[in-house]
């Protein structure tokens, strides 16, 4: 029996989340009460878990809640454990619990964490460490394997998941950058900046912060954060860093030396186009330097691969290639897909954020014509109007055919139709996989390479 023999563990929201944390928590011998207010997640629950509806519930039984990232701590239930003194915990405190003689490397931002995840748990296994990668990136921590003493885990942390972490050391944290995001969640953006600023909580002396300072909130957050523990700032923009990529495309480490040293040429990486993807790169540098060579670092740089909805290219047809950049769910995100290519004939619209597509049009100058869907669509060719032509389509099946229509009558190559919504994508779609694997899809069809 391990920590939580004999504690009584609530476990609220019964996804990927709950499921692996009821079968942990029993093997460790809690006392396991769970809930989900959507009656298909009660059945099947693993034998010796106990189905508590929590309104009503005496929350001086519970030790501990754990509740799932996308459930708000301002639902009832919550409030009467908090209210109760009820401790919050998370899968990913339960997994540093279970494995705290490995080592751990968290990344957390608004724009890149993903990729910037997928990166280094690469990166790591191409230099030869026991690696395993999980988190927000859609792989449940409690269902990672065990690896030992010399075992790396690396993890995508959102803010809703670093909200209710207390436990968990990053021996290597990561903060990418900070713009508008959830604010319906967090209220303002101090509120974002705690909330994410959550992953350094926990580090010792030897531990490493490394901290994107091209974003305002961050950079004040750098500025004001040395002392403790070793802090590397990096930037893409020119801010004065330790790491950075120069306006040529250099990355440079400028930690230890008076010249900098040159790293790579991030302009040769076309596995990883675009500035915001080289701050993914830089950050991914800062953190593993003292893990492995640069020569090593590169090797590995090259031969990575990507992630499926993330400026995606899915397939080239008479000089038009479509590329599929459905997780960029806000403006920020499609601000860097807007840098990464000319001539573009950009899909954009479903559930939009606070911010809407405004933030966009200063980028636009590589723009040919905006094909809007969506929600968002008739909000957005009105804030787009006198700045570019746009076209209201409704759904991605007449966007994409639209698009792909006028890109092969451009006399200009290379064209690039591109998915890169601004928005959320629960208008029309579950989620933006779904809404990515559509318009995959759909690119290969009539590319005449349709998937049978």
């Amino acid at each position: 029996m391990g920590t939580f023999a004999g504690k009584t563990v609530f476990v609220l929201g019964l996804g990927k989340t709950g499921q692996s944390a009821m079968d942990y928590l029993l093997a460790e011998g809690a006392n396991v009460l769970a809930w989900d207010d959507d009656p298909k997640k009660h059945k099947p629950l693993p034998k010796g878990v106990e189905l508590v509806n929590p309104e009503g519930l005496d929350w001086r039984r519970v030790h501990e809640l754990l509740k799932s990232p996308g459930v708000s701590e301002d639902v009832p239930a919550v409030q009467a454990a908090l209210a109760a003194g009820v401790m919050l915990t998370s899968d990913i405190d339960l997994l540093y619990l279970r494995e705290q003689q490995s080592a751990f490397i968290g990344i957390t931002g608004t724009n890149g964490k993903s990729t910037t995840t997928a990166l280094i748990g690469h990166l790591l296994k191409e230099a030869g460490y026991k690696v395993a990668v999980g988190g927000n990136i859609g792989v449940a921590p409690l269902t990672l394997p065990s690896l030992g003493k010399d075992g790396i885990y690396v993890l995508e942390l959102s803010s809703y998941q670093l909200l209710q972490t207390n436990k968990l050391r990053c021996h290597v944290g990561v903060l990418l950058n900070l713009t508008p995001d959830h604010m319906e969640r967090h209220k303002t953006m101090q509120g974002y900046l705690v909330a994410k600023t959550r992953i350094f909580n926990h580090q010792t002396p030897e531990d490493i912060r490394v901290v994107g300072v091209d974003t305002e909130p961050t950079a004040t957050y750098a500025q004001n954060a040395y002392g403790g523990n070793i802090l590397h700032p990096v930037s893409v923009q020119g801010h004065p860093a330790s790491v950075l990529v120069d306006m040529d495309g250099y990355l440079k480490d400028a930690e230890s030396t008076m010249r900098p040293v040159v790293i790579v040429d991030c302009r040769t990486l076309t596995n990883l186009p675009g500035r915001h993807n080289w701050e993914n790169v830089a950050c991914a540098w800062a953190a593993l330097k003292t893990y492995m060579t640069a020569d090593v670092f590169v090797k590995g740089l090259r031969s990575f691969k990507g992630l499926p909805h993330r400026l995606e290219q899915v397939v080239t047809k008479d000089g038009v290639t479509f590329v599929n950049d459905s997780k960029a769910t806000n403006a920020d995100a499609a601000n860097k897909a807007l840098t990464s290519f000319d001539n573009i004939y950009l899909i954009a619209g479903g559930q939009p954020k606070a911010e809407g597509i405004d933030p966009c049009i200063p980028y636009l100058k590589t723009v040919r014509k905006v094909y809007l869907i969506g929600q968002a669509a008739e909000d957005f060719g009105k804030a787009l109007d006198g700045h570019v032509k746009t076209q209201q389509c409704g759904t991605l099946d007449v966007a994409i055919a639209a698009a792909y229509a006028d890109a092969k009558a451009d006399k200009n190559r290379p064209a690039y139709v591109m998915l890169s919504p601004a928005c959320a994508s629960w208008d029309q779609f579950a989620n933006f996989e779904e809404r990515g694997a559509l318009f995959a899809k759909l690119a290969l069809e009539l590319a005449g390479r349709g998937r049978a």
